[in-house]
């Protein structure tokens, strides 16, 4: 592969992580891959981050960008024009990669001439344990964009995130994350997937997704969790519109991201009548679909369709469910 050694672009969102900077970028410049260009977007960081993001710049492949405060997209977006390298991947500062995770992915992408190369991943968590989403599975896939989605939809390969993966970046040509909006993945990845002729996912775990208590993901319910619902449906329609033949499992996917929209509401207590009745009205629809799926468990199974027959029962589990965990 020593002919092959493109150079790769590695952004990086900074936003008040001191606690967890130094291991991020370490990982990245200790890649047994170096031909690297390291893009540090410090996005107003309030801490030190800014700070030790600078002190990485002894090493020449890294460079520095401090901005104001806009967001993760914000960030993302920024690093856009910078970008030198003929491939990119995005990691999360509070997240760590293998020292291969590089290699393997662009190797892919070379042996296979894929414009998407993504792997699998650990959830790590709090207490340090880690635990790989798709177990001990080291196949290899090859797709083309509606077989991607379909992987995408059903969660068994192409995952909602941006980070994971290695682009060819003239896919972000006329891409942007965006701006102002939470759950940012869920208007982004469809739409790189659509555009890539080819899709290499090898489910080897090698980015380490570092899920913290107070994430996001686990953060109190506000207006601006409805971003959420709204990037759920901007994705269906477009999917759904170009991609006929993956319309079941587009329904499913909305089904599942729904109840985990009418989940952060029961949580919250601030249930939107509204909302309710359209996701249990679309379970409803979709029943037969849910239960011929050989892509959803049992208990999944029977939480969609609980949902949809009896609102009452549903809180008064889940709630207990949640309380006991």
């Amino acid at each position: 592969m020593d002919k092959f050694k493109d150079l790769i672009s590695v952004v990086v969102p900074v936003f008040n992580v001191e606690k967890f900077l130094n291991r991020c970028a370490n990982s990245i410049l200790n890649q047994t891959y170096k031909n690297l260009q390291v893009i540090l977007v410090d996005d107003g960081s309030t801490d030190s981050s800014g700070k030790i993001c600078d002190t990485f710049k002894s090493d020449r492949r890294v460079e520095v960008i401090h901005k104001n405060n806009g967001g993760l997209s914000s960030a993302r977006n920024a690093a856009l024009p910078y970008i030198k390298g003929k491939y990119v991947t995005f990691i999360d500062s509070d997240d760590w990669v293998d020292p291969d995770f590089i290699q393997i992915l662009y190797s892919n992408a070379i042996k296979y001439n894929s414009e998407i190369s993504a792997g699998g991943y650990y959830i790590a968590l709090d207490n340090g344990k880690a635990t790989s989403y798709f177990g001990k599975d080291n196949s290899c896939e090859i797709m083309d964009s509606e077989e991607a989605l379909g992987s995408f939809l059903l969660h068994d390969g192409m995952g909602v995130t941006v980070w994971g993966k290695l682009y060819k970046t003239t896919l972000w040509n006329n891409v942007r994350c965006p701006e102002g909006k939470l759950h940012e993945d869920q208007y982004t990845t469809y739409k790189l997937l659509d555009l890539a002729n080819a899709i290499v996912f090898d489910k080897r775990p090698l980015y380490y997704y570092y899920q913290r208590s107070n994430s996001i993901g686990h953060s109190k319910f506000t207006r601006r969790s409805y971003d959420l619902y709204n990037g759920i449906h901007e994705e269906y329609n477009f999917i759904v519109k170009k991609y006929p033949n993956i319309k079941n499992k587009a329904k499913i996917e909305r089904d599942i991201w729904e109840v985990v929209f009418v989940n952060m509401m029961i949580r919250a207590n601030r249930c939107n009548m509204n909302i309710l009745y359209r996701v249990r009205k679309h379970i409803k629809d979709d029943t037969t679909i849910i239960l011929r799926s050989r892509n959803l468990s049992k208990i999944r199974k029977v939480e969609l369709l609980l949902l949809s027959f009896n609102l009452k029962i549903y809180k008064l589990i889940y709630l207990k469910f949640k309380n006991n965990k």
